[in-house]
C-alpha cells in the first residue's frame, strides 16, 4: 500500500506519541477507553467486564474497579477516567460493552445463543455489532443511530456497498478516459449522510487476477475519498499503467478503516499469529507503513507470525531498517467490499477471503462437491497421482504425498458413489491404480504404509471391491504390530477394521482392542491441561458405533470448540483455523447430521467460503483458474489449495447426501 499524504503521516505520528505518553504503556484497553470518551454522548453508558485484564494495575488506575457500568463526563478532558454509575436504568442505556479475555489461555466456546435481555458476549446478537475483536479485548456497540446516522463502523447496506464500488469504478473510468475529474464524485455535499462521514479509505485494483494498484488515503468524506483513492490507485507507479480495456477486466476493492487504531503489546507481537482480517500499521517517528488483509493473498511466501508480518511492514512499507523497540504496531478494524467477478454486485470480504453469499446451504452441497471433484480431476497427473497442493499464483501442483493421495481417493470414491458421479469414481480408481503401481516405493516405510493401507481399504469398500478390502485388512493388521502411530491413525484403523470385519474375522478382535485403548487415551487427553488437537481425535467419532457413548462424547467435545465463524480451531489453545482441520470435524459430524444441524451448517458455510469460485479468485491470474477453482484455500494466511482439504470436504458431503 502507498499513502497519499506525508503531512498526514507526520501529524498522525505526533498524535500517536501523545496518546502513548498519556496511556502509560499504550495498552489496547487504555486506547479504546480514550477513543470511546471522544464519541460517547451524554446519556451513553459503558459496560466494562475486564476482571482478568493482563495489565491489572493500569486497568485499576483507570477504573478503580474492573466490572460494572460506567460513563464519561460531558464535557471531559483527555485525562478523564470513566466514572462508575449505579442508576437503575443504566442497563437500558448501554451503548458499548468492553470485555477482556486472556488470549493465551484455553477458551472453549460452550455458549448458546445470546438472550435478548442480556448484554452480549459477542457482536452476533440482535441489535449489537462487534466493532473491535482482538485476542485480549472485544468491543461491542449497540447498533442504533446516534446523532441521526449509523457510524460506518457498524457496516454497510447492500445499496451503500454498491454505491461505493460504483463511485470507485466511475472515478477510475473518467480518469483513464481523460475526461477530467468527476465533479459529483469529488463533492461531498450531495452524498448520502452516512457516506459523507469521514473515513480513511483503501482501494485496490485487480486486473485479470493480478494486483494493479493499491492505496490508503488520508481521512476524508467517505464517498468523495473513495473516488480520489480510486484515481490514485490508477496511478500507482509500482504497476503498469491501466488502459480502458484493462478496466473492463478489473474488479475494484474498497475498504473503510475504522477507529480506534489499537496498539499491540510486545508480548502479543512476539508470541501470536497475525490478524488476517485487520489493517496492520507500523510507525516510528514520521515513518509509517501498512498492510491490508489482502496482502496475505500476494505474499511471495506464507507468513503467519505477527512479528514476521510486522517486520515486513516495517522494512518494506515504512522504510525502517527493522522493527525496532521504539516502533509502534497497531491494528484497525476494516469494512471491505469487492465487486463480483462479473462486476454486477458488491460482495463482503472477511480478511483476504470473499464472504459466501447468503443462500440455502444444503442446496449447494452437491454442486460444491462436484466442483471439488472437478478440481481434483483438473490437477490429476496422467499416471493417476495427485499433487499435495496447488499454488494459485502459478497454477502449479507441488509435491506428492502418498497418504493424502490415498485419503483423497477414498473421498472421491465416497462422493462419487453417494452423488452418482462416475467421473469421481473414475478419478478414485486412477489414484488407487497409481498407488498399487508405486507400492514398492512406499511400503517399506511403516509410517506411510499403515495409513495408506487404511485409506486404500476404505476406498475399496466404497467401490465394492471385496478382494482389495480383504487385502488391505490383512496389511493393516500386520502393520499395526509395531510402534504407536498416534491416535489419528489408530482411530482410522479402528473405523476401517470395523467395516472390514464382515469380510475378515480377525479385524473385529483388533477393532475392539483399539476402541478400548482409544477411549482411555481420549479421556486422559481431554482431562489434562495440555494442548489437544481436534483433528487428531475427531476420527474417534467414526471409530465407535455412532450411537455409542464414546462417539457422542467426541462429537459433543468437538462441537464445544466451534468458533462463531463456523470453523474449528487447530487445537484447544489456538485460534488458528484451516480448511483441512475444519473439514475433518465436518466429516465426522456428518455421521449424525440430525444431531447437530446448526454446527454442521455453520461448518459447511465456512468451508464453502474457503472454496475457490470466480468471486473468491479475484487475486488468481485468469490463466490459472482452471487449476484452482473448486479447490479449498488452506487458511487465511496461505491461499494454496490442498487435496486433503477437498478430501475431508467430500467425505462430509458424501455422508450428508447419503442421508
Amino acid at each position: 500500500m502507498i499513502d497519499l499524504s506525508a503531512r498526514a503521516l507526520e501529524l498522525a505520528a505526533r498524535w500517536r506519541g501523545t496518546l502513548r505518553d498519556r496511556s502509560g504503556d499504550g495498552s489496547s484497553l487504555a486506547s479504546v477507553l480514550s477513543w470511546i470518551r471522544t464519541i460517547a454522548l451524554e446519556e451513553d453508558v459503558l459496560y466494562l467486564d475486564t476482571p482478568r485484564w493482563p495489565d491489572a494495575s493500569l486497568a485499576g488506575a483507570w477504573l478503580g474497579r474492573r466490572r460494572g457500568y460506567f460513563r464519561f463526563g460531558i464535557p471531559s478532558l483527555p485525562s478523564a477516567r470513566p466514572e462508575p454509575i449505579t442508576d437503575p436504568d443504566a442497563r437500558s442505556r448501554v451503548r458499548f460493552v468492553v470485555r477482556a479475555r486472556p488470549y493465551l489461555a484455553p477458551r472453549p466456546t460452550r455458549r448458546g445463543p445470546e438472550a435478548v435481555g442480556d448484554l452480549p458476549t459477542s457482536g452476533r446478537g440482535p441489535g449489537w455489532r462487534s466493532i473491535l475483536d482482538l485476542r485480549d479485548l472485544i468491543v461491542i456497540e449497540r447498533d442504533a443511530p446516534h446523532g441521526g446516522e449509523r457510524p460506518l463502523r457498524l457496516g454497510l447496506s447492500a445499496e451503500e456497498a454498491a454505491r461505493v464500488l460504483a463511485q470507485a469504478r466511475r472515478s477510475a473510468e473518467r480518469f483513464i478516459a481523460g475526461t477530467g475529474p468527476d465533479v459529483v464524485a469529488l463533492r461531498s455535499m450531495g452524498d448520502p449522510p452516512r457516506l459523507a462521514q469521514r473515513s480513511t479509505v483503501a482501494v485496490a485494483l485487480w486486473t485479470r487476477g493480478r494486483l494493479r494498484g493499491s492505496v490508503i488515503s488520508s481521512p476524508g468524506p467517505a464517498l468523495r475519498t473513495v473516488g480520489q483513492a480510486a484515481i490514485s490507485a490508477c496511478q500507482d507507479a509500482r504497476f503498469p499503467r491501466l488502459s480502458t480495456n484493462d478496466l473492463t477486466e478489473t474488479v475494484f476493492q474498497v475498504a473503510f478503516l475504522h477507529a480506534p487504531r489499537v496498539p499491540l503489546s510486545r508480548r502479543e507481537i512476539e508470541t501470536c499469529n497475525a490478524y488476517p482480517d485487520k489493517a496492520l500499521f507500523v510507525s516510528e517517528g514520521t515513518r509509517s507503513g501498512a498492510y491490508m488483509p489482502e496482502a496475505f493473498n500476494v505474499f511471495p511466501r506464507r507468513m503467519v507470525c505477527l512479528q514476521a508480518v510486522a517486520e515486513s511492514v516495517a522494512r518494506d512499507k515504512a522504510g525502517l531498517a527493522s522493527l525496532g523497540p521504539s516502533a509502534r504496531v497497531e491494528v484497525n478494524e476494516v469494512t471491505e467490499i469487492i465487486e463480483s467477478a462479473d462486476r454486477s454486485r458488491a460482495l463482503r470480504l472477511n480478511g483476504p477471503v470473499t464472504c459466501r453469499e447468503e443462500t440455502p446451504l444444503r442446496e449447494h452441497a452437491r454442486t460444491a462437491g462436484q466442483a471439488a471433484c472437478g478440481w481434483l480431476a483438473a490437477i490429476q497427473a496422467e499416471d493417476g497421482s495427485l499433487p499435495l497442493f496447488v499454488r494459485p499464483s502459478t497454477g502449479k501442483g507441488e509435491n506428492t504425498d502418498v497418504v493424502r493421495c490415498a485419503m483423497t481417493a477414498e473421498a472421491l470414491a465416497a462422493f462419487g458413489v453417494a452423488a452418482g458421479l462416475e467421473s469421481a469414481v473414475d478419478g478414485a480408481r486412477r489414484v488407487l491404480a497409481w498407488l498399487d503401481r508405486s507400492r514398492q516405493g512406499w511400503i517399506p516405510n511403516r509410517a506411510v504404509a499403515l495409513p495408506t493401507a487404511i485409506y486404500r481399504g476404505k476406498a475399496a469398500g466404497w467401490l465394492g471391491d471385496d478382494t482389495a478390502l480383504k487385502a488391505a485388512a490383512r496389511s493393516v493388521l500386520e502393520l499395526l504390530d509395531g510402534p504407536d502411530p498416534g491416535p489419528l491413525v489408530l482411530a482410522n484403523a479402528a473405523s476401517f477394521l470395523d467395516r472390514a470385519s464382515a469380510h475378515h474375522a480377525p479385524a473385529a478382535h483388533k477393532c475392539a482392542a483399539l476402541r478400548r485403548e482409544l477411549a482411555e487415551r481420549f479421556a486422559r487427553a481431554t482431562a489434562s491441561e495440555t494442548t489437544v488437537s481436534l483433528a487428531e481425535w475427531a476420527e474417534l467419532a467414526a471409530a465407535f458405533p455412532t450411537d455409542s457413548n464414546t462417539s457422542r462424547e467426541v462429537r459433543d467435545w468437538l462441537r464445544s470448540w466451534q468458533l462463531p465463524s463456523g470453523a474449528f480451531p487447530e487445537t484447544t489453545t489456538s485460534d488458528f483455523v484451516y480448511s483441512r482441520g475444519t473439514g475433518k470435524v465436518f466429516e465426522v459430524l456428518a455421521l449424525r447430521p440430525a444431531e447437530s444441524p446448526g454446527a454442521l451448517d455453520r461448518a459447511l458455510a465456512w468451508l464453502l467460503s474457503m472454496q475457490y469460485r470466480p468471486n473468491s479468485a479475484f487475486f488468481v491470474p485468469y490463466e490459472h483458474w482452471g487449476r484452482v477453482l473448486g479447490g479449498l484455500r488452506h487458511d487465511y494466511y496461505g491461499p494454496d489449495a490442498w487435496i486433503d482439504a477437498a478430501g475431508h470436504f467430500l467425505l462430509g458431503l458424501a455422508r450428508l447426501l447419503g442421508r
